[in-house]
């Protein structure tokens, strides 16, 4: 399974939401060559498993669509107002927007959908069979529960402003100490800072980094809160992290132009543009 907000890697292929074209679904060699396109529907939350494509279209109510990975097939898979989906053990987690923002899920088959929290979330990741979220209801702490809905309990005190889960942690922007980046273990126990800058948005782990925005500059620090870096970059809102790149989405020069999407290396290296 792979998942992105605008790109995902799959067998050699990059998967991602073509700004340029409306910000339909393309798909290119990881070298960049040989771009196709595979449907024509305006997509945001891509994930991938071995067959399909799923992912939301803001011209259809946001609703969960997915698309074989050969272009046929296209399907709608519920009638909700769907954010930030998540593909674990065939099940669709998302949050409802149609239902006061409270965690559901779905079959990928679109059947069985479930909702999955009383309380109302504010972004969320799974692992391990856990989901973690930031619950607005209980003021913006962490909370998680088991994917089919039982034991909700929260991890954290802390007030937060986004959140990652990865290899038994969780990272976050801990908006009660200005959005530092701090890390937790998914018990809630041994509470870390990783480093010490303010105001950090949208936190991805990949590869032993810590892959955040500043203001929309990207920047990096290790998991262990050390080497700090800027990459002299800005994006518009969050990045994706896939294999070796980072990709994001930024105006154009002037203020008539139109969005583009951009990858770079993890080093800040190989600027492209994918419009």
């Amino acid at each position: 399974m792979a998942k992105g907000a605008y790109a995902v890697s799959k067998d050699g292929w990059i998967y991602y939401e073509n700004i340029g074209d409306n910000g339909k679904i393309y798909r290119m060699r990881a070298d960049g060559t040989d771009k196709q396109k595979i449907g024509d529907d305006c997509v945001r939350f891509i994930n991938i498993d071995e067959s399909w494509i799923y992912y939301t279209t803001p011209l259809n109510e946001h609703n969960i669509y997915k698309i074989k990975l050969d272009r046929t097939g296209r399907q709608k898979l519920n009638n909700d107002i769907s954010h930030s989906l998540n593909l674990a053990e065939g099940w669709i987690y998302y949050q409802n927007n149609s239902d006061n923002n409270r965690l559901f899920r779905i079959r990928t088959d679109g059947t069985a959908r479930q909702k999955l929290t009383d309380d109302s979330i504010k972004g969320f990741d799974i692992e391990d069979g856990i989901l973690y979220f930031i619950n607005p209801d209980k003021d913006n702490k962490i909370y998680k529960v088991k994917t089919d809905g039982t034991e909700q309990q929260e991890i954290c005190d802390d007030e937060c402003s986004y959140i990652c889960a990865a290899d038994g942690w969780i990272y976050y922007s801990n908006k009660s100490e200005k959005d530092i980046i701090y890390k937790i273990r998914t018990d809630g126990t041994e509470k870390q800072k990783l480093g010490d800058d303010c105001a950090c948005d949208f936190p991805h782990v990949s590869q032993g980094w810590v892959y955040y925005t500043i203001y929309g500059d990207i920047c990096k620090i290790r998991i262990d809160g050390k080497d700090a870096q800027k990459l002299g970059e800005t994006a518009l809102t969050n990045v994706t992290v896939s294999d070796e790149w980072i990709y994001y989405e930024k105006p154009g020069e002037t203020y008539n132009d139109p969005f583009k999407l951009f990858r770079v290396r993890t080093d800040g290296s190989e600027k492209q543009d994918l419009t």
